[in-house]
């Protein structure tokens, strides 16, 4: 919260390890999933897939479907951090069925959009576009900002790839507006690239194509 993720990793693994020492094996679990997901926001993937792979063997030995399954989530981001889409996925997907009794949850809707980015960095625009219109409906039941500007850059994404212009400027349009409202400096600048993308795909003024592509309706808020 206070934009120091290395001094995150090493609060949550004290953690960590204070719940393995301690019994409390599930906020022990909970916090070193944490301290992976600063890792990886530091760019320490190595680091990060070897946490994980060894906090999922320890969730595994639980039997809790709710921890395994977010053990499952953070091993599969870190791999497609990693390029190793295929991993990734099935990570991400075993996470998916392990939650299915919390569907209502933060971690169930983060696979879910993490299925999205996947699908996204693999280059396919029309599944990434179905997972992240999935991600909205879930998220839009509780309004959590970061979520939703998520979903809703996702979405935008993915309709530019698939030279839906209009379409993905009015989802980026409304991610960058909330982002603004709330405050979101990182989904401030997550919807402007993709607006940004989507001006240099549009044609210049004067071309013969602008006429046909009204550009104004997709003026910065």
């Amino acid at each position: 919260m206070t934009n120091d993720p290395a001094a995150s990793v090493g609060y949550y693994l004290a953690s960590y390890h204070a719940g393995l020492d301690s019994g409390q094996l599930r906020q022990g679990l909970v916090s070193v999933t944490n301290a992976v997901e600063s890792l990886a926001g530091l760019g320490d993937l190595d680091t990060a897939m070897a946490l994980s792979e060894t906090a999922l063997s320890q969730a595994r030995a639980t039997g809790w479907p709710s921890v395994i399954g977010l053990s499952l989530y953070q091993l599969g981001d870190v791999m497609r951090l990693l390029a190793r889409y295929d991993e990734a996925r099935g990570y991400l997907l075993e996470s998916l069925e392990m939650m299915r009794a919390v569907a209502g949850t933060r971690n169930y809707e983060q696979v879910v959009g993490c299925l999205g980015q996947l699908a996204l960095d693999q280059g396919d625009a029309t599944q990434a576009l179905d997972w992240f219109s999935e991600f909205e409906q879930h998220v839009s039941r509780h309004g959590e900002p970061d979520s939703l500007i998520k979903a809703l850059r996702g979405q935008a994404s993915a309709l530019m790839s698939l030279g839906r212009s209009v379409q993905a400027c009015a989802k980026a349009q409304a991610a960058l507006v909330l982002a603004r409202q709330s405050g979101q400096v990182d989904g401030q600048i997550q919807a402007l690239r993709v607006l940004a993308k989507l001006t240099r795909l549009w044609p210049r003024p004067g071309s013969p194509r602008r006429r046909a592509r009204p550009w104004s309706t997709c003026g910065t808020p």
